[in-house]
């Protein structure tokens, strides 16, 4: 009886942890548009609690690596910027909410097994791979990987997405996400506002370098597993001398 008191209260299904693999990309200055040919690896691991069967709080710990090159210009003052390519890698620490559009958590013949969901929240960022700034020569600094002007490598982001989640069994939970990531400054590619001095010269135009207006973005694709912690709780000490 008292086994049957605790089961009849049903399964819980509140903490997940897991990691997704896949690959990171990115638009500014120096690529214009979302091009498959800059993806690169990326991976994260996470934490999920389960508020209910349609919403939960996510901890994502994400890293990945971005790059871009002038190599395909959009503008005809290409050949006058000289930057090459850039490369670096990201870490973001994040904090998310997820909202499933299916209850496919409680098992049930009636239930669908998978559930689109939407993916939003707030972090920060972490980049890596440029030397300090140098002020006396901007144009080496962009072929070198020096820092074109004085920005902090920790940002703030507003990381937002979807996704799909597909139930392998009770335990493992399958998905696919794409998430974009909006920054508040214009330097993951190390190229943001016209230098001061070009060679001892100003540029013909302000777009030779890069728009200060447009803030640079950043995105992962990546391919999910996790794992749910089960437990069957007990809604009180069961006492069987109290009904003899």
């Amino acid at each position: 009886m008292a086994f049957l008191l605790c089961a009849s209260v049903g399964q819980a299904q509140i903490h997940e942890v897991g990691i997704s693999l896949g690959a990171s990309n990115y638009v500014g200055d120096l690529v214009q548009n979302y091009s498959f040919r800059n993806h690169r690896p990326a991976g994260s691991i996470f934490y999920r609690y389960n508020l209910n069967n349609y919403m939960s709080l996510r901890g994502n710990v994400m890293v990945g690596k971005l790059v871009g090159s002038d190599e395909r210009p959009y503008d005809a003052f290409a050949n006058a910027r000289n930057r090459g390519q850039f490369n670096n890698w990201v870490n973001e620490l994040s904090v998310l909410f997820e909202y499933n559009f299916y209850d496919f958590k409680f098992f049930d013949d009636r239930q669908l097994p998978w559930t689109p969901y939407f993916v939003g929240g707030i972090g920060m960022m972490l980049q890596h791979g440029y030397d300090s700034y140098r002020p006396s020569d901007p144009v080496r600094a962009y072929s070198h990987s020096i820092k074109t002007a004085e920005f902090k490598n920790y940002q703030p982001v507003i990381p937002v997405g979807f996704g799909v989640e597909y139930h392998i069994n009770p335990a493992w939970t399958l998905g696919i996400e794409w998430m974009a990531r909006k920054t508040f400054f214009d330097y993951l590619d190390n190229t943001g506002e016209v230098p001061p001095t070009v060679g001892g010269a100003a540029p013909r135009k302000s777009y030779q370098y890069g728009n200060p207006n447009h803030n640079d973005w950043y995105f992962t694709t990546g391919i999910t597993l996790s794992y749910t912690f089960w437990t069957i709780p007990c809604p009180y000490h069961f006492n069987p001398k109290k009904y003899l």
